[in-house]
């Protein structure tokens, strides 16, 4: 007696079968055109991968609507002067103050240095 495979291969090989798989491939890319199905696929993936990796989802930048493009005036950035905490240089990452450097005593070039007798 023939297993569930072999039986399901049988199957999609028949005509029968060719026609079920063609049809509900043609359905298949139908509903993948639809952008509300986009967005919930796209709104799915992210929760799963939320899962998967909680601490890697505050790195993640939020995903964009799949919806159509909206027209309007641009909205970016506000111009001004930053109010934010400082940024290392070019990295856009908090900066920790001054780095070590490699002057003897361990001090910084700016910090003064003792009198060598005390």
């Amino acid at each position: 007696m023939p297993g569930l495979f072999d039986r399901v291969a049988r199957l999609a090989r028949s005509p029968k079968g060719q026609q079920v798989i063609s049809q509900a491939t043609a359905k298949a890319q139908q509903l993948a055109q639809d952008p509300k199905n986009r967005a919930r696929v796209q709104r799915l993936r992210d929760e799963v991968t939320r899962r998967i990796n909680p601490g890697d989802a505050a790195k993640q930048p939020p995903a964009a609507p799949a919806g159509p493009p909206t027209t309007g005036p641009a909205t970016g950035p506000a111009t001004g002067p930053a109010t934010g905490p400082a940024t290392g240089p070019a990295t856009g990452t908090p900066s920790a103050g001054p780095t070590p450097s490699a002057a003897p005593g361990g001090q910084s070039p700016t910090e003064p240095r003792p009198p060598a007798g005390a």
